[in-house]
């Protein structure tokens, strides 16, 4: 996997290495099943029909699994998210719901590029 493509891209993979004890080749194993992981389908089924609570635990998932690999603008994203939800600002929840649907496909995009 090219690390650097991820570091260019945003991802802090220092940051990443550190909590995988510098193995480069777990960080590159959870880095992959990233790709389909099901926690980001939960999410996007549950925005899209609004069952909010359901939508929060997801999310609150997604922002381990973003920050443990050191995705840094999904996991931001997803912890305002998570605010937005757990306040029930349904309308800010939606904007950034949709802000999130981007950057994961920019993450997915270059992960896919970095194999």
């Amino acid at each position: 996997m090219d690390f650097e493509k991820l570091k260019q891209a945003g991802i802090d993979v220092d940051d990443a290495l550190v909590r995988f004890s510098g193995n480069r080749e777990l960080l590159e194993k959870y880095l992959v099943k990233f790709l389909d992981d099901p926690v980001y389908k939960s999410i996007v089924l549950n925005m899209d029909e609004e069952n909010w609570g359901t939508a929060e635990d997801s999310v609150h998932s997604f922002k381990g699994i973003t920050g443990s690999l050191a995705i840094t603008a999904l996991f931001e994203t997803s912890c305002a998210l998570l605010e937005a939800l757990r306040v029930q600002n349904h309308e800010l929840a939606i904007e950034l719901y949709e802000k999130l649907k981007l950057e994961y496909a920019e993450a997915v995009s270059v992960i896919k590029k970095s194999q």
